[in-house]
């Protein structure tokens, strides 16, 4: 498990060591697609690390009897401003791949105020992603002639995750991160949670109600498919103590 600061540092690493690293983030629906879509497990193997993101890992691994906290809880939202920061500090290039055109335009142009000194750039994620077409090697081409330090990921599960690891190999960044909807969230088109919600483990709460319609199942349905396998996967890990400590999450 990782902290909002330690993750960050953790990139820091990331951008610092030889070698492209990927990661990726793993939460309750990360989860049911999992027990649901076997390549999407598939497409979590080809990342680097996996961090547990959202408060009922913690609580689970609580159950098992792992020292972890709210302070271990690490989502976007949450670490976003501590990785801009830092990459103000370092001078970083950061390029998006994904959300919509208005998203993008409307999150970049947001970032680019409260950031001025990071340069930020990105497509949007509504192109046709067959692997060696067309569309997708433009994608990578921009993203690489930017000088990419980060590339952000964000196409809802499994899209980015498939994306991730099918491209990583192409993409000249020392670090590619899945994100989400953080474009969404930067940008308005999705309503952010009040913060103090995800510390009690209630951010999804805010989430259902911005967004009945389009969240219902997957607050409400999956998670019933989810924690008891999920248990059982975190008292294994601890069993071979790879939980507590460790840079694998999840």
């Amino acid at each position: 498990f990782f902290t909002r600061t330690s993750l960050v540092q953790y990139f820091e690493r990331c951008v610092d060591r030889a070698e492209p690293m990927l990661v990726m983030h793993r939460n309750l629906h990360g989860a049911y697609l999992q027990r649901r879509q076997p390549e999407y497990s598939e497409h979590l193997r080809a990342a680097d690390m996996v961090y547990a993101d959202g408060m009922p890992f913690v609580w689970l691994a609580r159950s098992c009897g792992v020292d972890v906290g709210s302070q271990d809880r690490t989502t976007y939202l949450d670490w976003e401003d501590g990785f801009f920061q830092t990459a103000t500090t370092r001078g970083w290039r950061v390029f998006f791949v994904g959300g919509t055109p208005d998203a993008l335009a409307q999150g970049l142009a947001s970032l680019r105020a409260q950031y001025p000194d990071v340069p930020v750039d990105g497509v949007d994620g509504y192109f046709d992603q067959t692997p060696g077409g067309e569309a997708n090697r433009a994608v990578i081409a921009a993203a690489n002639a930017f000088d990419a330090t980060v590339v952000f990921v964000g196409m809802g599960m499994p899209i980015q995750e498939r994306w991730a690891a099918a491209t990583r190999s192409q993409l000249q960044a020392p670090l590619v991160i899945t994100f989400g909807a953080g474009l969404d969230y930067r940008s308005g088109v999705a309503k952010v949670p009040p913060r103090w919600l995800g510390d009690l483990g209630l951010e999804w709460l805010g989430r259902l109600a911005a967004d009945p319609g389009r969240l219902w199942k997957r607050y409400l349905y999956e998670p019933l498919f989810v924690l008891g396998p999920a248990l059982a996967d975190l008292r294994r890990h601890r069993g071979r103590g790879s939980l507590n400590g460790s840079s694998q999450a999840g």
